[in-house]
């Protein structure tokens, strides 16, 4: 990365030109300020406003804001982020014990410019001075009003006056101005004029930044800035700031060492360990990225897959060049989630993107929270449609706090495991719509399709006929044997991975159920609520009717079988008692066993997992297991 400043040098006065907001140019300041080591700082900031901003930068990395109502008794907020180039410069100083001047016109009536500058990220890859040269053969850098003429003869005169004590003086100030200040200074020795300015302004004030408000206003998305705020500490010399706690989870106890069971932990990248500067945007979205995967999977049990990432940031390239920039915002990178993934690993990637973890409600200052109506910033609007993701945790806020005691209730008894009604009923539509896709692709196969010559068989076949008539010609369809129905049914979604050690066979409590072997995670590993916990799928067999399985597991019958899936399937072939068993996995089951299946006058059906909707197996994958029927009553309050 090129983070190499570029200055206007004026005799002792070296001026570097800056964007407002951008992290990128904060980064410049700081290797401006190591590299020039300057006897004095200025900044584009007015003389009346040096007090309150140096009492609000002076509070970093707790956020403030600077208020006060212009002529037209309009409130005017100006926020103090570490990301900004004009507050990095302040902050500076006053930590280094460098002298701060303040050099500009407190102006009331300076029209707001919105330039179409390119990304700032830029920066990073051309170098500042390119980007600079860049912007002064564009047509915004030729634009200059009567607000621009006095406030720019107003720093020149001010610096031209700093410049009379020897030593460096770093001047930070906007682009749209750098390069006209240091024409003025480039006089034959003639300091310019200072224009009147406003002696003090009254009716200023310094708020604390309601944590609230840090999701939304911040021009830097806090997620990044908090990485600019350690990588800065690190780099400078700083001690952090202690960091308040993390954004609360949904309550989940792992107790899967409890029964005599052990598991790898998950991996985890060290997102928060500062490095020295600079921040690369890139770098950071991906440390996002992987942490929200890391709490989507403790809330949800459900993984976010490489290729989810792969989706996720080609999105995010694509969006960015269609708006002409080079990084995505922050609106595009939650969309971009959501689209990638769903809607609950947007909302856990949001929580993280937008907390500022130093932000206190309670502070020394009054707590204001703002919008960005009030900074006059556009907004765009994410409506989050988790899966009643915390909501129903939030809602139960008022109730007395559960202890580890209260989540223990039932798992004394190993009998008393039962599942969660809604969630069979879905599993049984499921299967219901395996067993009519099975017997579909049979009777396809079983359908003999010719053209029309002496008789109409079982009738015209519409589709063939169509797709053949440019021929002229009428084809009609034979119907041949019925293939019957199916009995069982086996879905496999992974055979391969011991993340499921938990085997156990269910027997069917209504006669519009089936019985049920699966094998799956420890339930012990997610414990979501009293006696509730959270399981997934690595496989199970359905077989109908209900009330006739014996313990699959255990019963030496299987025991040719080489893996869990084989295990299944034989099952599936023991206790099916219609003609046909439905078979969804990844792969097609081996030849053996289809061969077993034809000694019992039965045919196995394979259909490739990939032929169903990736949500739909998503959402069937996942279960609850319940300690105990009377946890019926309740759980839906904990399930999502």
């Amino acid at each position: 990365m090129r983070f190499e400043p570029h200055t206007l040098v004026r005799g002792s006065v070296h001026l570097l030109p800056v964007l407002h907001g951008q992290l990128e140019f904060a980064q410049l300041v700081v290797q401006a300020f190591r590299s020039l080591e300057p006897r004095s700082i200025a900044v584009e900031l007015p003389r009346t406003l040096e007090k309150p901003i140096s009492l609000a930068v002076a509070r970093l990395p707790q956020l403030s804001a600077v208020r006060h109502r212009n002529g037209g008794g309009e409130r005017v907020y100006h926020l103090i982020e570490p990301a900004d180039p004009l507050v990095e410069a302040v902050r500076l100083g006053l930590q280094k014990k460098v002298p701060v001047h303040f050099v500009d016109l407190d102006l009331d009536d300076y029209p707001d410019r919105d330039e179409p500058l390119p990304d700032a990220y830029a920066v990073a890859r051309i170098g500042h001075r390119a980007y600079y040269e860049a912007y002064l053969a564009s047509p915004w850098a030729r634009r200059q009003g009567p607000e621009d003429v006095r406030r720019e003869a107003a720093m020149a005169a001010r610096l031209s006056a700093l410049a009379q004590a020897p030593g460096p003086v770093l001047f930070v100030c906007g682009m749209a101005h750098a390069d006209r200040v240091a024409a003025q200074l480039g006089g034959a020795g003639i300091s310019p004029a200072e224009p009147l300015d406003r002696a003090r302004r009254g009716g200023v004030s310094v708020v604390n930044l309601h944590p609230e408000s840090c999701r939304e206003v911040l021009s830097t998305w806090a997620w990044l800035g908090a990485d600019y705020e350690r990588s800065r500490g690190a780099t400078l010399g700083f001690a952090a700031a202690r960091e308040e706690g993390e954004v609360e989870a949904p309550r989940v106890i792992n107790l899967f060492e409890r029964v005599g069971r052990t598991r790898e932990a998950p991996k985890r990248e060290a997102a928060h360990v500062p490095a020295h500067l600079p921040v690369d945007r890139q770098r950071a979205l991906l440390e996002l990225f992987r942490e929200a995967a890391i709490r989507y999977r403790a809330t949800t049990g459900e993984e976010v897959k490489p290729y989810h990432r792969r989706v996720w940031l080609r999105f995010l390239r694509n969006w960015a060049v269609l708006r002409g920039r080079l990084q995505p915002i922050l609106f595009q990178i939650v969309v971009g989630a959501r689209a990638a993934v769903d809607d609950n690993f947007a909302y856990e990637l949001f929580q993280l993107a937008t907390r500022w973890p130093w932000q206190k409600e309670q502070a020394e200052l009054p707590t204001e929270r703002l919008t960005l109506e009030e900074l006059h910033r556009s907004a765009e609007l994410v409506r989050f449609r988790p899966r009643q993701i915390t909501r129903r945790l939030r809602s139960m806020a008022g109730r007395p706090k559960l202890t580890e005691k209260d989540f223990l209730q039932g798992f004394e008894n190993p009998f008393s495991h039962c599942s969660y009604p809604p969630e069979d009923m879905a599993l049984e539509r499921f299967s219901t719509y395996v067993q009519k896709k099975g017997r579909g692709v049979l009777s396809e196969e079983n359908r003999r399709v010719e053209p029309f010559t002496a008789s109409l068989l079982d009738g015209i076949d519409m589709r063939e006929t169509l797709r053949n008539w440019h021929q002229g010609k009428l084809y009609v369809q034979e119907l041949r044997k019925d293939p019957g129905n199916v009995g069982s049914v086996v879905v496999i979604f992974d055979d391969e991975s011991e993340r499921y050690p938990w085997r156990i066979t269910w027997l069917g409590e209504m006669e519009e159920e089936g019985d049920m072997a699966l094998y799956a995670t420890h339930p012990l590993q997610q414990v979501v609520g009293p006696g509730i916990c959270r399981s997934e799928y690595g496989g199970f067999l359905l077989s109908y009717p209900p009330g006739r399985m014996s313990d699959v597991w255990s019963d030496e019958v299987f025991e040719a079988a080489r893996t869990r899936a084989e295990r299944l399937l034989m099952a599936g072939i023991e206790y099916c008692e219609k003609r046909l068993i439905a078979y969804v996995a990844k792969k097609p089951p081996r030849g053996e066993l289809k061969t077993l299946a034809g000694r019992f006058g039965k045919k196995i059906v394979y259909l490739p997992i990939g032929q169903f909707s990736p949500d739909t197996l998503k959402r069937m994958r996942v279960f609850h297991v319940l300690f105990g029927k009377d946890k019926r009553t309740f759980a839906k309050d904990y399930i999502w």
